[in-house]
C-alpha cells in the first residue's frame, strides 16, 4: 500500500507542473485558442546597454514582468508576440523606466502625461 500511495503522489505532482507550464506559455505568448488567426509581431528595441528590457501593453494588461525581451546580438532587444487582429497601445520598460518605442511614430496620449505606442495587427496599410 506504501507503494501504491507512492504511486500516486508522483502522478500528482506531474500534473501540477504541466498545467502551470501551460497557463504560464498562454500568459507569455499572449496567444489563445479562441483568438482568430493571431499574427506574429516583433517588438524589437536598440537601446544603450540595458540589464532588463520588458514590453507591456493593452495586449497583456501592462504587466511588463510577463513579456521579457532577449539581447542575442547585444545591441537589440526583442520578442516575438502571436497577437490576434486589433489595435494595441505599449510601452517598453527599460530598467524600470517606461518608454515609448522610438521607431514607432504612432502613438496616442496616456494619462500620465506621456505617450504609448500604438502597433495595428492584421491592419493592411496602404501608402
Amino acid at each position: 500500500m506504501g507503494n501504491s500511495g507512492e504511486d500516486r503522489e508522483p502522478g500528482s505532482t506531474e500534473r501540477v507542473p504541466i498545467m502551470s507550464a501551460s497557463k504560464r506559455n498562454r500568459n507569455h505568448r499572449v496567444n489563445s485558442p479562441a483568438a482568430p488567426n493571431p499574427v506574429p509581431i516583433r517588438f524589437s528595441l536598440a537601446h544603450h546597454p540595458a540589464h532588463e528590457v520588458q514590453v507591456a501593453g493593452s495586449f497583456n494588461n501592462w504587466e511588463p514582468t510577463r513579456l521579457k525581451l532577449s539581447d542575442p546580438e547585444a545591441s537589440n532587444w526583442e520578442i516575438e508576440l502571436a497577437l490576434p487582429t486589433g489595435s494595441y497601445e505599449y510601452l517598453f520598460v527599460v530598467d524600470g523606466h517606461w518608454l515609448p518605442d522610438p521607431t514607432n511614430p504612432h502613438s496616442v496620449p496616456n494619462p500620465f502625461g506621456g505617450n504609448n505606442s500604438v502597433v495595428d495587427v492584421g491592419t493592411p496599410t496602404n501608402a
